[in-house]
């Protein structure tokens, strides 16, 4: 009998301290999924401001932009030498003028333009200058007469 209650009091003992080996590595999970936590929590806000900067950046951006696209509408909206009366003189600066706005081309361009006064439809001008026609028709609409 007291063999018996000996076998169970070692059993115990084992289980205990089985229990406690494996509470311990439990413990210690625990302690370092609380770090974890922590660590989380202070990346979360420092993404927090990080992003809050961000957007407040973009918000500035946007706003001056906004200016801009408002000073580019006023401008152009405004006529230069309105109060100026027309003159031969007047009309001759703004060919002037309108020369130094002019876009220079390139041989294959300037080929583009000859052969569509030709007669060429823009199918061929691109097959033959090997292009695509998205690009024939942009270098014809921009160098048109009456495009400049």
């Amino acid at each position: 009998m007291i063999g018996y209650i000996l076998g169970v009091l070692t059993t115990l003992l084992i289980v205990w301290l089985f229990m406690r080996m494996h509470a311990n590595v439990f413990l210690k999970a625990i302690a370092e999924a609380k770090a974890i936590e922590s660590n989380l929590e202070k990346l979360y806000e420092q993404y927090m401001k990080i992003s809050d900067e961000m957007l407040n950046e973009l918000e500035q951006k946007i706003e001056k932009g906004k200016e801009v696209l408002i000073d580019i509408e006023k401008t152009s909206m405004e006529i230069p030498n309105a109060n100026r009366p027309i003159t031969t003189r007047n009309i001759r600066n703004n060919k002037k003028e309108k020369k130094a706005y002019e876009l220079k081309m390139s041989p294959k361009q300037q080929s583009m333009l000859q052969l569509a006064k030709a007669g060429w439809s823009i199918k061929d001008i691109s097959q033959n200058l090997g292009v695509g026609q998205d690009q024939v028709s942009m270098v014809l609409h921009l160098y048109s007469d009456d495009a400049l």
